[in-house]
């Protein structure tokens, strides 16, 4: 059975490839509204909730592949789904669920990978390991700054099925700011937020495995 870390563990271990991955984020997002503003009609400036996240996603991982130094690698999955890992962690990226761990919805492969099992991905082989932990980087917009991603939390998934009240976690954790800016911070276990949201994507079409 899979030996969970302490949450401050596995932020010192992750802190300078959660700061690369809020930057990536952060270029996502601004690209993303930037493409519905650009737009000379006002029908067409209207965010699209689906192509909007999608274009985050988009460019986040152009951004990731750009500038991640060797410190992880890159996978390439459906719908420019955003997957990474190292050595010691498989770290899938998602919109957070108004501040909560989306759920893994119908997909098996998405279940499994709550549950801490192995994952099987074509250009995965040197890097699978049972003792490999599957944990998710949820991401918020900034309310207060449109073209800003806000917070970032860690999760260690435990369990879920299709709907969020089956999601189960052996921790959640908001990632300090210090962290996401490279500045330094204590790292201290808290809450996410529940951030409002400026678009959102359905997770049974969205970015699945």
């Amino acid at each position: 059975m899979i030996t969970i870390p302490e949450p401050d563990e596995v932020l010192r271990d992750l802190s300078h490839l959660l700061t690369i991955t809020y930057s990536a984020l952060d270029y996502g997002t601004y690209q993303s509204l930037s493409f519905f503003e650009n737009h000379k009609d006002e029908a067409d400036k209207r965010i699209d909730p689906f192509l909007g996240p999608h274009l985050v996603r988009f460019y986040a991982k152009k951004a990731l592949i750009k500038d991640n130094n060797g410190y992880f690698r890159t996978e390439n999955i459906a719908n420019s789904g955003l997957f990474i890992y190292n050595e010691n962690y498989n770290l899938r990226i998602k919109k957070s669920d108004r501040g909560k761990l989306p759920a893994p919805g119908h997909s098996i492969s998405r279940q499994q990978y709550y549950r801490q099992m192995p994952i099987n991905l074509p250009e995965f082989k040197e890097y699978q390991s049972s003792d490999k932990l599957n944990l998710l980087i949820l991401w918020n917009l900034d309310p207060a700054e449109k073209y800003r991603i806000g917070s970032l939390s860690l999760a260690c998934p435990k369990d879920g099925g299709v709907s969020t009240k089956t999601v189960v976690a052996y921790w959640h954790i908001f990632v300090p700011y210090g962290i996401l800016t490279g500045t330094g911070d204590t790292i201290l276990p808290g809450v996410t937020k529940d951030l409002p949201l400026t678009f959102s994507i359905d997770e049974e079409t969205g970015d699945d495995f």
